[in-house]
This record gives structure tokens, C-alpha cells and sequence, in this order.
């Protein structure tokens, strides 16, 4: 980051409450999977879990890798090096483009690279019956959940591991978290704005656990919000999904026009901030709108999209 640079810092303060989606995310998907769950239940929610986790996952990559072609094939000067073409598709690509596209390892993401959340999440609830096991132990079992954090096994392997295991310790030993969050919502949006500026702007001992005391922080203020608030957007919030796993192919449409006509035209660079929020924008409304379409258009096809009925 820049010394001194507002934008920067405004950006990376904003990414920690955004990052704080993931989280929750996989907390909820813990909670929700043992929430009254018998052992006997565990092939019907594997069943469930496979018409709502693998087929909207398979599907979209497909639709990205389609999209990838047709772009290569169409304007291959555009999409340069992040082209993808007939010739190259063999068992291995396909394996990389439905597990580990961009980045190696752990810290891979699938070629609709936002679904590494879902990636993770079918992995992990496979290996759902060894968790339970787990966390039934012993209600102490919680502390070695916060421990995993300090392993190095990047962020996004962190985060599945530690928020779906503590979602379950949850649901498993019937806590009330909601009540936990209306008491504890003061102190800890406190603690969560004091922890990040802290983190952004300096360099603070024990990094790692300020970390996950923020994020833990973070989500108590959150679900105390949620808690209170009464979403009317029912419309809006079945296409959440759709428009999650296909903003990447129309930000990057957009992000590419707008770069080769900045290149084309002497624009100032105080413009450029502006141009990155517009694209936000239109993308949100176009994916919007498709996700709309599709419901109308094809009303049995749309859940293989994740759209809700």
C-alpha cells in the first residue's frame, strides 16, 4: 500500500468487511448441515447437497469455459494471454478448470474463480461425518478450530476449515448464537473497526490471532444486523447466487473495453476510480437482469443455476 494513500486505505478497510462474507458463509453452511441432523440423515443431505452445491458449480464453469472459447475464437486479440482454445482442451485442462484453474495448491480457485467457496464446501462436506466426530468429542473441542488459523495453509483453506468447523460446534452443541450476537453486538462492532484500522495501517504483534479476532468480531456485528433487519427483497435475494457466479464474465468483458479505451483516449487517472464503480454497477444490473430472464425463460433449467424458486 502506498504511505499516505487515502484511496488505498479506504479500499483495504471496505475488503475486510467484504472478506467478512466468506466467514459467514461457511459458518451458516456448518450450521445449516448438523442444525437437528441425526447420523442416519447423512445420505439424504448428501443428496440434497448435490442438486445445490455440484450441479450449479459444474454448470457454471461449463458456462465460463464455453464463454472463454467463444471469446478466444471471436476477438483473440482481447483476451491475449487469457485465451482458451479447442486444441487445448484435454482431461488435465478440464481437471484445472473445474478444480484448480488460477494458483496452485490450497489457494487454487476453479476457472469461475469466486466458486472457490463452493469448491471448498462440497469438499468438506464429504469429510461432514469425520467432523461431527470431531467436534462431539468434547465441547473444548472448539479451541483447536481456533488454532487453525496459524497453520500455513493459505487463506482460503483457513477460512473452510475454521468457520464451516465452527458453524457445526454450533449447531452440535446448540448454541444460540443470535442471542450471543444481540448482547455482544456493542462491544464487538467496537472491537472490529478498532482491530482493522489497526491491521491496515499498522503492524501489529500476533497478527494471526488479531485476524481472527476481528473476523470473529465481524461476524457477531453482522449476524446481531442481519438479526434485526427484515429483508423485503425476497426477488432479489433468490438471484444472489446467479449473479455472485456470473459477475466475472461480465466484469471482465467490461473491465477489458474500459481498459483499451483508456488506453485509446489521454484520460486523467482521477477518472479511473470512477470507471471501476460504474463497472460495479452496470455489472450488477445486467447480471441482474439475466438472472430475471433466465427464471421466466427456462423455469426448470434455473435451479441447475442456483436461482431459487
Amino acid at each position: 500500500m502506498t504511505q499516505g494513500s487515502g484511496y488505498d486505505t479506504g479500499y483495504l478497510l471496505v475488503g475486510r468487511i467484504l472478506w467478512l462474507a466468506n466467514p459467514l458463509f461457511y459458518a451458516l453452511s456448518g450450521y445449516l448441515f448438523f442444525h437437528h441432523g441425526k447420523v442416519h440423515d447423512y445420505p439424504s443431505k448428501l443428496r440434497r447437497r448435490f442438486h445445490t452445491y455440484l450441479i450449479p458449480y459444474l454448470a457454471w464453469n461449463t458456462i465460463y469455459l464455453l464463454f472463454f472459447l467463444l471469446a478466444t475464437w471471436s476477438f483473440p486479440a482481447l483476451m491475449g494471454e487469457q485465451g482458451i482454445r479447442w486444441n487445448e482442451i484435454t482431461p488435465g485442462f478440464l481437471w484445472k478448470v473445474y478444480v484448480c484453474y488460477y494458483g496452485e495448491g490450497l489457494e487454487s480457485t476453479p476457472l469461475d474463480g469466486p466458486l472457490w467457496f463452493l469448491r471448498n464446501l462440497i469438499l468438506i462436506t464429504v469429510l461432514s461425518p469425520l467432523l461431527r466426530y470431531l467436534l462431539s468429542l468434547h465441547r473444548l473441542s472448539l479451541l483447536p478450530l481456533l488454532c487453525i488459523p496459524f497453520l500455513p495453509i493459505g487463506t482460503e483453506a483457513i477460512t473452510t476449515l475454521t468457520y464451516y468447523g465452527l458453524g457445526a460446534y454450533i449447531a452440535l452443541w446448540n448454541i444460540d448464537f443470535i442471542d450471543i450476537s444481540r448482547r455482544f453486538s456493542l462491544p464487538c462492532t467496537i472491537l472490529f473497526i478498532f482491530l482493522s484500522v489497526w491491521l491496515v495501517l499498522g503492524n501489529p504483534p500476533l497478527r494471526i490471532g488479531l485476524d481472527t479476532l476481528s473476523v470473529l468480531c465481524g461476524m457477531v456485528m453482522l449476524t446481531s444486523f442481519c438479526s434485526c433487519v427484515q429483508f423485503r427483497f425476497s426477488t432479489f435475494y433468490q438471484t444472489l447466487f446467479f449473479i455472485y457466479a456470473s459477475h466475472g464474465i461480465i466484469a471482465r468483458l467490461l473491465t477489458k473495453v474500459a481498459a483499451s479505451w483508456l488506453l485509446a483516449h489521454s484520460i486523467s487517472p482521477a477518472w479511473y476510480g470512477l470507471i471501476h464503480v460504474g463497472n460495479l454497477f452496470v455489472t450488477l444490473a445486467i447480471t441482474y437482469s439475466l438472472s430475471c430472464a433466465v427464471r421466466r425463460l427456462a423455469p426448470r433449467t434455473s435451479p441447475w443455476l442456483g436461482l431459487q424458486r
